[in-house]
C-alpha cells in the first residue's frame, strides 16, 4: 500500500484593520470580513505565502510531470512484456515506487523482458514519484488471459500453478522405451514414491520450479498435493507411451 505524506500548509494569520470613526467601538470590532475564517483559509482573493515556491511536486521533492511520463513510459513497458504460457515465462521486477494498479511492491513481467530498461524506469521512478508500497512478498503467475501478473494471496494463483504443472508433465513424458524415461524428485503423488517419472530431455530446473510451487500450495490446501512416502522407484514406459514411476 502506498503511503502519500501531503506537504502541510500553513496559513499565516490575516488581519486587515479597517480604520473606524472615532465614535465608533474600538477598531477590533470592524475586522468582520477581512479575518481568517475559524478553519484556517484566508478571504477569497487573497494572497498567502506558504514558504514552499514549488506546488506541482509530491513530498519527495519530485517533479509530478516527470512522474506522471514515466509511470506512463513504465506501464507501456509492462503491457508490451506480459505475455506467458506458464509460470516458467513470467518473473517478478521490483515497483516500490510504481504508480500503476499492483497491489504489491513488485509487478510481473515476462522472463526475457529487459529488466535493465525496468531498472531505469525504477530508478527514474524513485526520484520523482511516491514510495513505499509493500513489497508483500508476492509471487508470479500467468492468469487466465496469458500475462504474467504478481499475486498476494490471489484466489487464482494455485488453481493456475496446478495447471501449468499438469501440462507441463503431459507435455515431458512421452516415451517408447524404458530408456527414454527418468525419474526426478516429487513432493507430491503425481507417481509413487516421491518421484515423478518424465522423458530423459525434460528440464528438471523447470520442474523443481513447478513441484515446489505446488508443494507451497498444498500448505493452505492439501488437495493441490498429496505427500506420499519415500522408495526406490522403478521408471518404465507404460503401455500407453508415457513413462511412470512404480514401487516394486
Amino acid at each position: 500500500m502506498k503511503t502519500h505524506r501531503l506537504p502541510m500548509v500553513l496559513f499565516g494569520s490575516l488581519v486587515l484593520a479597517v480604520g473606524c470613526d472615532a465614535e465608533e467601538q474600538c477598531v477590533a470590532d470592524c475586522r468582520t470580513s477581512s479575518s481568517t475564517s475559524a478553519s484556517g483559509e484566508a478571504e477569497s482573493g487573497s494572497t498567502v505565502d506558504t514558504g514552499d515556491e514549488s506546488t506541482s511536486g509530491d513530498s519527495t521533492g519530485g517533479d509530478a510531470q516527470v512522474c506522471a511520463d514515466v509511470t506512463a513510459e513504465a506501464m507501456a513497458f509492462i503491457e508490451a512484456n506480459k505475455a506467458c504460457q506458464s509460470v516458467l515465462d513470467c518473473t517478478l521486477a521490483n515497483s516500490i515506487c510504481f504508480s500503476g494498479a499492483e497491489a504489491c511492491g513488485s509487478v510481473g513481467v515476462s522472463a526475457d523482458a529487459d529488466l535493465e530498461q525496468w531498472a531505469e524506469y525504477a530508478e527514474m521512478m524513485s526520484g520523482t514519484c511516491l514510495c513505499g508500497s509493500d513489497p508483500c512478498g508476492a509471487s508470479e503467475f500467468c492468469n487466465e488471459l496469458d500475462q504474467c501478473e504478481a499475486s498476494w494471496l490471489s484466489p487464482d494463483y494455485c488453481p493456475s500453478i496446478a495447471q501449468d504443472t499438469m501440462e507441463f508433465l503431459a507435455a515431458n513424458r512421452a516415451c517408447e522405451v524404458d530408456e527414454d524415461c527418468t525419474a526426478l524428485v516429487s513432493g507430491c503423488d503425481f507417481d509413487e514414491c516421491s518421484a515423478v517419472a518424465v522423458n530423459v530431455d525434460t528440464n528438471a530446473d523447470d520442474w523443481a520450479t513447478l513441484d515446489g510451487l505446488l508443494s507451497s500450495c498444498a500448505l493452505e490446501d492439501e488437495s493441490y498435493c498429496n505427500l506420499v512416502g519415500e522408495c526406490a522407484p522403478q521408471i518404465r514406459c507404460g503401455d500407453g507411451g508415457e513413462c511412470e514411476a512404480f514401487s516394486p
